[in-house]
């Protein structure tokens, strides 16, 4: 396993070679909030609001700040069941809250089926920290990388490359849920936006995200380089000639062609 500076140095390696417009993220998730560093932003404290997990991901990501979250930084509640954090998950079913999701009774409890095998253990977790990866503190469980869907199949495919192959599963509710997916089957995943991180949590419509473990971070970097020939970006821009419609006179023969008429 790398350490602290060797991990922040790879996720600079690769934000650089695809031009993520923001930080890798390494999330850590743990059983005493005293464990949260001080210069952790915390939503409640510091912002004077409780936010969505997966807004307080994207304000790391975006701003490059730690920021850390008990139950109190907390805005939603199904976030903080995938995460462990909560002592009775069922609540999310229970409440009516997975029902808004699904056509009938049935659909629902399937869909909640599909959650609760990604949630962590209840009260497994009492707090998460979000911290970009130039800004370490201590060794992330899961690290985080937004972009476009071609930049995240980028980082896929360099995993792949190393013979690591990728896992999703898309239900449509707590998208936040990859991190503990990657935790509980030991796969890195991918993860499109759901309806509450688009309308909460502000994701942009044309991000999506991976998640793996940070053991991975070093094949990711070499794989990025490696696979350059067969996958590379960004794309590759024809050199050939164009052509336009001959309805469209727009090229330097077709002026010369012109000008040969006006003399």
């Amino acid at each position: 396993m790398p350490g602290l500076e060797e991990l922040s140095e790879l996720a600079g390696r690769v934000k650089a070679r695809l031009g993520l417009r923001t930080y890798l993220v390494g999330v850590k998730l743990l059983k005493d909030p005293s464990e949260l560093p001080k210069e952790a932003r915390r939503p409640l404290r510091d912002f004077g609001s409780k936010l969505p997990a997966c807004r307080a991901l994207n304000a790391a990501r975006t701003y490059g700040w730690p920021i850390g979250q008990t139950l109190d930084d907390m805005f939603c509640v199904i976030g903080a069941a995938a995460y462990g954090m909560l002592e009775g998950p069922d609540y999310v079913f229970e409440s009516g809250l997975v029902s808004h999701h699904a056509k009938d009774g049935r659909v629902a409890e399937v869909l909640y089926r599909a959650l609760k095998d990604r949630f962590l253990e209840p009260g497994s977790c009492s707090a998460v920290l979000f911290m970009p990866m130039h800004r370490l503190s201590m060794e992330p469980d899961v690290v985080v990388a937004y972009g476009t869907p071609t930049q995240v199949a980028v980082i896929l495919k360099a995993m792949a490359w190393a013979g690591v192959l990728a896992e999703m599963e898309f239900v449509g509710i707590a998208s936040c849920s990859a991190v503990p997916y990657v935790l509980k089957k030991d796969k890195p995943t991918m993860a499109v936006p759901c309806a509450g991180e688009r309308l909460l949590g502000l994701t942009e419509e044309d991000e999506a995200w991976a998640a793996f473990k940070p053991e991975l971070l070093l094949a990711v970097a070499e794989g990025v380089e490696a696979i350059r020939k067969i996958f590379p970006y960004p794309p590759i821009k024809p050199l050939e000639q164009p052509r336009a419609p001959k309805w469209y006179p727009m090229s330097i023969e077709d002026y010369r062609e012109w000008l040969g008429k006006k003399r």
